[in-house]
């Protein structure tokens, strides 16, 4: 995953998920870190620092991620509006939770997106990156 600013061509599942356990405990290791030198009980700064430093590195791998499954980057939108839409509808419509819970299913939705089986031919999106390292 060299290519971290690149949200064109294809990324393989098993490459993908090895990405996201990195940043995953990048992450983990920042929250451990900033709370012993900090003492605090939220989740610091530095934290925070790491999830803004991961976030173009992370759009652009789930675009390569869709790419590779044959469908379009637009579909990240299936997981960003309704989660959006989920954390705010408890302030606007707070006796309607269930509300939230339907949105935040969809948004989930997309995960699945993430799971699914590369396309084995070349796509609009680039060749196969199975071919390519074989």
């Amino acid at each position: 995953m060299l290519n971290w600013g690149d949200f064109t061509g294809r990324t393989r599942r098993r490459d993908f998920w090895q990405f996201i356990l990195a940043q995953a405990v990048v992450y983990f290791v920042a929250i451990i870190i900033g709370r012993g030198i900090f003492q605090s009980d939220g989740v610091g700064i530095l934290a925070k620092i790491i999830l803004a430093i991961q976030f173009v590195p992370m759009i652009a791998a789930i675009f390569r991620r869709l790419h590779d499954s044959g469908n379009s980057a637009w579909l990240l939108l299936l997981s960003v509006v309704p989660d959006v839409l989920a954390k705010a509808t408890p302030f606007i419509l707070l006796p309607l939770k269930f509300i939230f819970w339907v949105l935040l299913a969809i948004g989930n939705i997309a995960l699945l997106y993430y799971l699914v089986k590369d396309s084995d031919a070349d796509n609009n999106f680039g060749s196969n990156p199975k071919a390519i390292s074989a």
